[in-house]
């Protein structure tokens, strides 16, 4: 009878999912969490707070490093770069290369302005806008600028007075001399009438109070302003051509900012290194944790503030 028992014992077989008890005869705690599913749901679900808390963290701290530290240095590093090779014969100015030196000695303004005003170009100092004639030829050259930010190039635009000089010495050319014409705190720019002389258009962000979203300053050389002329057909009498003066009113193409997908995926890079380093807590040598960790975070920090800045796009 005893050996009919036994027998049955041997045979017996756990249910699907269930593990065998321990040496014992009792379930261990892992074996009951692998029985139940939903603990370990919840398991999960309650590590997601801290996660997000820790990603939340380092997200908003790098962000206020790279304004307060970082993008200074950066403006700084490229002009010291820029002002090194300035005097150096180049016949193709690429774009972020040095196109100018702008000075305004009443608000102590000293910067290389580069080719191109984009987003990156103008971390590097103030940027001419492409389209627009180069400083100093016939026409109105536009220049952009940070208010604020990345050095703060023209943090005091604002502060200029008519009949102040700018002087700006291109890269190929004697310096020239402006005088202001101009400062005016707009809430839109418009595209600069054509001139038959040289001059200049200086323009960065406003304090954005009552609606005045940008500065502007315009100066001259002496030069008369002629408004475009837009040619039109018109059925008279004689079948004739009239030309009628139009002032360009057209709003100014200034940079924009783009979201760009690199957001999400440096997010999930940071995400992923947070996640890693509280997996690895007690497992692993913290001292090869963080010298792998570390430099990847701070990679991905770094790439991800770069890319929250081009979203921004503005000339704050």
């Amino acid at each position: 009878m005893a050996s009919d028992m036994i027998s049955s014992a041997e045979r017996f077989t756990a249910p699907h999912g269930v593990r065998p008890a321990n040496g014992n005869g009792a379930h261990g705690a892992g074996d009951l969490v692998r029985r139940n599913p939903s603990v370990a749901t919840r398991t999960w679900v309650a590590s997601i707070g801290p996660v997000a808390l820790r990603v939340g963290i380092l997200i908003a701290g790098a962000a206020v490093l790279f304004e307060v530290l970082v993008a200074g240095v950066m403006h700084d590093f490229r002009q010291q770069h820029l002002g090194s090779t300035f005097a150096a014969p180049q016949s193709h100015i690429p774009v972020g290369g040095g196109i100018a030196v702008v000075q305004i000695p009443r608000i102590q303004l000293n910067e290389v302005v580069v080719e191109g005003a984009g987003v990156a170009q103008l971390r590097a100092g103030p940027g001419h806008l492409i389209h627009t004639p180069v400083p100093g030829v016939a026409g109105t050259s536009v220049i952009l600028g940070h208010r604020s930010r990345f050095g703060a190039p023209f943090e005091k635009l604002g502060e200029a007075k008519e009949g102040d000089q700018i002087i700006v010495k291109p890269r190929s050319a004697p310096a020239q001399i402006f005088l202001i014409t101009s400062v005016r705190h707009v809430a839109e720019v418009v595209t600069p009438a054509q001139t038959t002389e040289p001059r200049l258009t200086l323009i960065t962000s406003g304090s954005g109070t009552n609606g005045k979203e940008y500065v502007v300053v315009e100066a001259g050389t002496g030069g008369v302003v002629t408004p475009q002329k837009a040619s039109a057909s018109a059925a008279g009498k004689g079948g004739g051509t009239t030309t009628a003066p139009v002032l360009q009113s057209a709003a100014l193409d200034l940079p924009r900012g783009t979201i760009s997908p690199l957001i999400a995926l440096w997010v999930a890079v940071v995400v992923g290194v947070v996640i890693v380093a509280r997996r690895s807590k007690g497992r692993r040598d913290p001292l090869v944790v963080m010298a792998v960790g570390v430099p990847v975070l701070a990679f991905a920090l770094y790439q991800l503030a770069l890319a929250l800045d081009a979203a921004v796009g503005s000339l704050v």
